[in-house]
């Protein structure tokens, strides 16, 4: 039994994936796929031209919404960084997926902790299995 058949009254699950944009960037690609959920894209200061609120120590209006946050945009800047630092501040009920190189455990282990890791390669079958995880902690509490 999915996670849907078990409440079948209750609203989809709703999910941000922080990644540059499709076709460059395959968590894009794989989001799209993510049944029985919606999926809320954001590109990112890069893509939006705007500063990222939750890297200034703001909420972000798309993480408010949702039940589970894959933070995609990277751990090699400085500004990469505060997000995930942004919503672990902010957002520290609700499960945040970093998909990261083998060297990031190490190098950002600190910032990582509480987070749910996908480890290189990123596979469509380790991102679904990492959303679905969170989904069910998410529904068991």
């Amino acid at each position: 039994m999915n996670r849907n058949e078990r409440n079948p009254e209750r609203r989809p699950h709703r999910v941000l994936v922080e990644a540059p944009p499709y076709p460059w960037h395959s968590l894009v690609k794989e989001a799209e796929r993510l049944g029985a959920c919606d999926v809320t894209l954001c590109g990112g200061p890069s893509c939006t031209h705007e500063p990222c609120p939750v890297a200034h120590g703001e909420p972000c209006p798309k993480a408010d919404e949702v039940d589970v946050i894959v933070a995609g945009l990277g751990l090699d800047t400085d500004e990469g960084r505060e997000i995930v630092r942004g919503l672990h501040s902010h957002y520290a009920n609700k499960s945040i997926i970093v998909p990261v190189w083998p060297a990031d455990l190490a190098r950002h282990a600190d910032l990582l902790e509480g987070c749910r890791v996908v480890v290189f390669p990123w596979t469509m079958k380790k991102f679904t299995a990492a959303v679905h995880d969170a989904l069910d902690d998410t529904d068991g509490s």
